[in-house]
């Protein structure tokens, strides 16, 4: 219903109601990455983000070669996007923990309660990570520009499974490193401020030197933009590795509410870049 009042694009329903979908699915994967988390198994973690990312990609592409529209491509996305939640809640079902479904309200109060600055963080940090595709598109009304500008950015998320894998892996353990006092929480984000250049110039530099050709060689000429874009995405690889870590960091040792400022002021500073700048 809002769908009709913001837009007169007929398709707008259907694609609103399919990324709902996308949606639930990908909550129903965070309860299961919290799962793993908890465990300290963050390894299943990674190998089913890896996997179904790059199915995700490669499931998307004969859809865009093929002249598939925009509703095709989105319910593709919803399929992943569910076989991910359900392959990722039967590994916890199956590993971690018997997982119910039961609503008990006072229990549900509570526990919203205690995650909202979550998840005020969470939307944030989404907002600063998948806002400049919402703002690119609506500020430059170039549709084939945004889509080449979209793969580019697929790829920067693609390499940052890796450090925000890690950050999450470690995370107990700095809980544990909080508990104790003996600063290894401090060790560990250090580490990946230093590891942070090194990592993300390696990348930009592969990005730099094959990204246009790799791109063309898989993709066909009409996505040469998108292979000169990635060469310069990848090297956001440096800053998003320095703050991966600090998340968690500020978690465990409880500012939830400096956590939750930085990363509003974050996406704010974001947003108003993507209005000078666009």
């Amino acid at each position: 219903a809002l769908s009709r009042i913001v837009t007169p694009d007929p398709r707008a329903p259907a694609l609103i109601a399919v990324l709902s979908l996308v949606l639930a699915a990908q909550a129903l994967n965070s309860l299961a990455e919290t799962l793993f988390t908890a465990f300290e198994i963050n390894q299943h973690t990674m190998r089913q983000a890896t996997f179904f990312n790059l199915l995700d990609v490669a499931v998307a592409l004969p859809i865009l070669f093929g002249g598939g529209g925009l509703l095709m491509l989105v319910t593709a996305r919803a399929v992943v996007a569910w076989l991910q939640a359900g392959w990722a809640l039967w590994i916890a079902h199956s590993v971690v923990v018997p997982i119910r479904f039961v609503w008990r309200a006072a229990q549900w109060r509570r526990l919203l309660r205690l995650a909202l600055p979550g998840l005020i963080a969470t939307l944030a940090a989404g907002w600063g990570f998948n806002g400049p595709l919402v703002l690119f598109r609506n500020l430059t009304n170039d549709g084939i520009l945004f889509g080449q500008y979209a793969l580019a950015m697929q790829a920067l998320a693609i390499a940052a499974i890796v450090p925000v894998a890690l950050s999450r892996a470690a995370f107990p353990a700095l809980r544990r490193a909080v508990a104790r006092g003996d600063g290894k929480e401090l060790l560990f984000a250090s580490v990946m401020q230093r590891a942070a250049p090194i990592a993300g110039t390696a990348v930009g530099l592969v990005g730099w030197a094959i990204g246009e050709s790799l791109f063309v060689s898989l993709l066909g000429k009409p996505f040469s933009t998108a292979g000169e874009l990635v060469s310069l995405t990848l090297w956001c690889l440096i800053p998003l590795t320095a703050a991966a870590g600090y998340p968690e960091f500020m978690i465990a040792h409880g500012r939830f509410r400096a956590m939750v400022a930085l990363q509003v002021i974050g996406a704010a500073l974001m947003t108003s870049l993507m209005f000078i700048l666009v």
